[in-house]
C-alpha cells in the first residue's frame, strides 16, 4: 500500500519517449544544421498519426507549425501530403488541409510576430482555434532581438506553461549554441 503512493502515474504522448502531451519539448539542432526537414517531418507524422522512427504515435493530432521560410501554405501542404503516399488519408474529413496549418514569419504583413512580446503571443494565441501541437521550427527566429536572453526566456515560459495547461503539446527547436536556450 505504501508503495503505491510513490507510483509515478504513466506519462501521455503525443510520440512515445519523444514527445510528451501536453508539455513543452525541445530539441537542440548543430548550429549550421537545417531544421525544417526535421520539422516537417515531425509535423507530417503527428498530423497522420504515425509513429516516427522507433517512437510510437498514440494517434493523429492537428498541428500548427511555425515557420521563417516564406512559403505558400497549400504547397507546403502538397509536398507534405505526397511524402507519405501509403499513409491514410489525413482524419479530418473533407477539409484535410485545416488539420495541418502553417504559420510562418511574414503571416502578418511582413512584420514577424515574436513570441516573447504580448503582440507575437495574442497573434499565436488567435491562430490556435482547434490546435493540439504546436512546432516552432526555429524559436530563435521567433525572439525579438531586443531582448536579452534571460528577458525572452522570463516573457515565454509562462506563456508556454499557459499552452500546455490548455492541452497544447509545444515542440520547440533551436540551434544549440544561439543565444538563449529552453532545454
Amino acid at each position: 500500500k505504501e508503495a503505491k503512493q510513490w507510483q509515478i502515474p504513466p506519462r501521455a504522448h503525443v510520440l512515445r519517449h519523444l514527445v510528451p502531451a501536453k508539455n513543452t519539448c525541445c530539441f537542440l539542432a548543430e548550429p549550421d544544421m537545417r531544421t525544417l526537414p526535421f520539422t516537417d517531418l515531425l509535423a507530417l507524422h503527428i498530423v497522420r498519426g504515425l509513429d516516427f522512427g522507433p517512437f510510437a504515435s498514440s494517434g493523429a493530432s492537428s498541428v500548427l507549425l511555425l515557420s521563417t521560410a516564406e512559403v505558400e501554405c497549400p504547397d507546403f501542404l502538397r509536398m507534405l501530403h505526397a511524402t507519405s503516399r501509403a499513409a491514410p488519408p489525413l482524419p479530418c474529413g473533407n477539409d484535410r488541409d485545416e488539420f495541418l496549418r502553417l504559420y510562418h514569419s511574414d503571416e502578418d504583413g511582413g512584420d514577424i510576430a515574436y513570441l516573447d512580446t504580448p503582440e507575437g503571443q495574442g497573434a499565436l494565441r488567435a491562430a490556435l482555434g482547434g490546435i493540439k501541437t504546436l512546432i516552432v521550427s526555429d524559436l530563435e527566429a521567433w525572439l525579438s532581438p531586443a531582448h536579452t536572453a534571460a528577458e525572452s526566456v522570463q516573457r515565454l515560459r509562462p506563456f508556454l506553461r499557459n499552452l500546455n495547461k490548455k492541452g497544447i503539446t509545444v515542440v520547440l527547436v533551436e540551434h544549440a549554441p544561439q543565444r538563449i536556450s529552453l532545454g
